[in-house]
């Protein structure tokens, strides 16, 4: 009978142990949520901007320059918003472009629909933008990190709309074991890990890019903490861990090169992100592409290496223009 009473009270320890933990764990998941804004048409006026309504999700855009010149899509980085590009924008201008640049769903200001972050979702913007925006002429994509993996996919699917490629460090093969992909597809507990530690890591990283190139630093990072104050950014980021939007575009890669769109790759020697290696290994297959890597540079050389990054680009778009 003893020997009953001490198992049963063994278990009960057991059990307020788990209860306190999971009770921790819930109060910290609560008092970590960040998304105290809910996008409105008054938010947004209050935030302003330009919006343009798609089946997709409300976007938010903006389109620079004279409407007669070549246009340039602007495709920013997964975690970064219509910001990403801010350093090129009047160099670009300068040049002779025009811009047009948005924030992804589930970024910026744009909305953040409760569905699967894929690849398909974000072509579909893109294509759903030119559209509404009533862009019939061929345009030159410049993506960086993810965006540079859709304006690939898009470019595969949609050819005739697509003059010529620029990317920076664009998505190739993610590998599946990196901190994202594991917490955010870690049964139970991935939403509450995102939370409370690894969206504090992606604002850090992207932040980062900013650093030491003498720009305003907080300014950026006020940006990033108001998508992350927006309701659904939490569940936006881990979803484009648990589909195909952050994954493997090596097919992709392989298509387009079949299409003998004129391209341009950009990457940095000691990127920790993008391997120099992997770019490097898409050169059989990218015979229309020029890839040029810029000696020290890592993943962002378009703000930490930007006079060589610009005059890269510049050399380029005006190939392509010239044709």
């Amino acid at each position: 009978m003893r020997m009953k009473v001490a198992k049963l009270s063994v278990r009960k320890r057991v059990f307020l142990v788990v209860g306190t933990v999971i009770s921790v764990m819930w109060v910290g998941y609560i008092f970590a949520d960040r998304e105290q804004i809910v996008l409105s048409d008054a938010v947004r006026e209050e935030f302003g901007g330009d919006y343009v309504k798609l089946p997709c999700g409300v976007t938010h855009y903006e389109r620079l320059g004279d409407n007669a010149a070549p246009m340039v899509v602007l495709l920013h980085g997964s975690t970064l918003s219509i910001w990403d590009f801010d350093l090129q924008v009047e160099t670009l201008l300068n040049a002779g472009f025009q811009i047009l640049r948005y924030d992804a769903l589930g970024r910026g200001l744009s909305d953040r629909p409760d569905v699967d972050y894929t690849r398909d979702l974000y072509v579909t913007q893109l294509l759903q933008v030119l559209d509404a925006l009533e862009i019939n002429e061929q345009v030159i994509l410049l993506g960086h990190s993810l965006g540079g993996a859709i304006a690939m996919e898009f470019t595969s699917r949609f050819p005739s709309k697509v003059r010529g490629v620029a990317l920076l460090s664009p998505v190739i093969n993610s590998v599946h074991s990196t901190p994202p992909f594991v917490i955010c597809n870690t049964p139970i507990i991935g939403d509450f890990l995102l939370r409370v530690a690894m969206l504090e890591v992606l604002r850090v990283r992207a932040n980062g890019q900013w650093a030491g190139v003498g720009v305003n630093v907080e300014k950026y990072d006020r940006l990033f903490r108001r998508q992350a104050s927006i309701e659904g950014f939490e569940h936006a980021v881990c979803s484009m861990f648990r589909t195909d939007l952050v994954g493997d575009y090596r097919a992709t890669f392989r298509k387009v090169g079949k299409q003998n769109i004129p391209g341009l790759i950009v990457y940095g020697e000691d990127d920790p992100v993008i391997w120099s290696s992997d770019v490097e290994a898409l050169r059989p297959q990218l015979k229309s592409f020029s890839f040029e890597k810029i000696q020290g540079g890592k993943h962002s050389t378009h703000v930490q290496n930007r006079s060589a990054f610009d005059r890269i680009l510049l050399t380029f778009l005006n190939s392509i223009s010239a044709r």
